[in-house]
């Protein structure tokens, strides 16, 4: 039997209090937001445009932005262990589905989705092998994930915060093919890799 989650110790390894929650949210809708729209969302919408994915889970969905920006006609769950960022999610974008949860532990039944998706969160879990794992099981065979995550090559990252799990490439592939998923496209921007694969 899984352990109960702790939602404010083990999510991941920031404590997203109201204080960290607010950070984010600053990031995500100041000056930030410009650059997810150039480099991220682009690259979301052709990752569910080219591999026909219908319904996908937003692994740390913070404050809901994801929701509207993919595709309409595309099934949308968020996942997101802050209780103040899902509330702002929930009041933002109505329309879309939020669960409270984290990448260790989805709230959502076994093979259910044909895709899977978590932006800047990887890199904030200090338990990887754990978060392949929830991956996999949520995603149906042959379902497809897009991962972005810290690029530990690049310069931004020399002065690392201790919250901050910086995994090399053979790092992270190795952990996913554990768990059935496999690589099939990768990628770098700014500070950042992101990862495209299918469970297999």
């Amino acid at each position: 039997m899984a352990k109960s989650l702790n939602l404010n110790t083990d999510v991941d390894d920031k404590t997203f209090d109201k204080k960290s929650a607010l950070e984010w949210i600053a990031t995500i809708e100041g000056e930030g937001a410009s650059v997810r729209e150039q480099d991220i969302y682009p690259l979301l919408n052709k990752w569910i445009w080219d591999n026909d994915i219908t319904d996908v889970v937003d692994i740390g969905s913070g404050q809901g932005v994801c929701s509207s920006k993919i595709p309409v006609d595309t099934v949308y769950t968020g996942v997101e262990p802050s209780e103040f960022l899902l509330g702002r999610a929930k009041l933002h974008y109505p329309d879309a589905n939020f669960l409270r949860g984290s990448a260790y532990e989805l709230p959502l039944p076994s093979s259910s989705v044909t895709g899977a998706f978590s932006i800047a969160v990887w890199h904030l879990l200090s338990d990887s092998e754990r978060a392949a794992h929830e991956l996999s099981r949520v995603l149906k065979p042959g379902g497809h994930y897009f991962i972005v995550t810290a690029d530990p090559q690049h310069p931004a990252w020399k002065q690392t915060p201790d919250h901050i799990f910086l995994r090399s490439e053979t790092e992270l592939n190795a952990v996913w093919f554990k768990h059935r998923l496999k690589t099939t496209r990768m990628g770098a921007f700014r500070s950042f890799w992101y990862f495209e694969g299918r469970k297999v």
